[in-house]
């Protein structure tokens, strides 16, 4: 009997044994589940936030045009120096750092004053210019202010009608200098794949970009009318999207092309030669036949796209040709 009892003491003790053990790595197991849930959780909320910035868009209007162009003029100034701050920022612009902040959070709307101080700092056409006294007003008049200041509405009206003149002479161009960073282009090609999602967080893993430039991308596709619905999904509403005059090169077309080398450096770097083509040909031309082989290379550019394309896309590129001279003129 006592050997009996020695033996079911040590089953039981080994069987508490065990329990410990199990219930250790439940617990070890619960941090782990916790952040995954949370992590799903965020990805979700970050989904539905998304499809609300969508759907509430044309009730928003214009009236987020002037907090998202500082946003964007930070987030520059933030890609050129990576220690740049907000407070040098608020500086450049002569505000204060925690008003500049609650201004880019949407906490704060901006004065007359304070939006005249802003435009005199910063080097934007006279259509944004326009657009962003508008845009302030507009806010406003959604928040449904009592106090509005007078000032701010002659140079509105005014705002209106300079806008209507320069959108009817080039609005391509317009539009264009919204969308001139690689990302927005990128974006749009994305909606051919089976599994996009209009999460800035799908989006910003995806292309190894931040979660604001993506939101920030998302709502200037929204506004250029280049993103929207068809048949329920998110598509790409324009075939081709381009300036009315190709003589032209902004200052917009020179920073894509700019960030088009440097992704192409970049998949130098990181690429197997199995999935990119980098070639280069040295020669001695004719001047004259520049226009000419310009034609060429436009037409065979859009004929290799579409052998690209295939009937199953699933990864977004870039194809670009670059003819240049490597002579100063004489």
């Amino acid at each position: 009997m006592e050997q009996l009892a020695g033996r079911r003491v040590h089953f039981l003790d080994s069987r508490r044994e065990r329990f410990r053990v199990s219930e250790g790595k439940i617990n070890e197991m619960v941090p782990a589940m916790a952040r995954l849930l949370l992590s799903s959780k965020r990805m979700n909320d970050s989904e539905n936030a998304d499809e609300k910035t969508a759907s509430d868009f044309r009730e928003t209007g214009i009236a987020s045009f002037f907090r998202d162009r500082l946003s964007e003029e930070f987030r520059k100034r933030k890609h050129q120096n990576g220690s740049y701050s907000v407070r040098a920022f608020a500086r450049s612009i002569d505000l204060s750092p925690g008003s500049v902040s609650e201004i880019l959070s949407g906490r704060r709307s901006v004065s007359y004053r304070v939006s005249e101080r802003i435009l005199s700092k910063l080097e934007l056409s006279k259509f944004d210019q326009a657009r962003f006294r508008e845009s302030i007003l507009a806010e406003k008049k959604a928040k449904r202010l009592k106090k509005i200041d007078r000032r701010l509405l002659p140079r509105a009206h005014r705002a209106e009608d300079s806008s209507t003149a320069i959108v009817s002479e080039d609005i391509d161009s317009i539009r264009f200098a919204i969308i001139a960073d690689w990302y927005h282009y990128a974006i749009l090609e994305m909606t051919f794949k089976k599994d996009f999602r209009l999460n800035s967080y799908w989006i910003a893993r995806r292309l190894g970009i931040s979660r604001d430039e993506a939101k920030v991308a998302v709502r200037n596709l929204l506004k250029a009318k280049l993103l929207g619905k068809r048949n329920g999904r998110w598509k790409k509403l324009n075939a081709s999207i381009d300036t009315k005059d190709q003589s032209k090169s902004s200052h917009f077309h020179k920073q894509r092309f700019f960030q088009i080398l440097e992704k192409s450096a970049e998949s130098i770097r990181r690429d197997s030669i199995e999935e990119r083509n980098h070639t280069a040909v040295t020669l001695c031309l004719d001047p004259a036949q520049i226009p000419l082989a310009k034609e060429k290379i436009r037409a065979f550019i859009w004929s290799l796209s579409r052998l690209l394309e295939g009937d199953r896309p699933s990864r977004v590129a870039e194809l670009s040709i670059q003819l240049f001279p490597l002579e100063a003129k004489p």
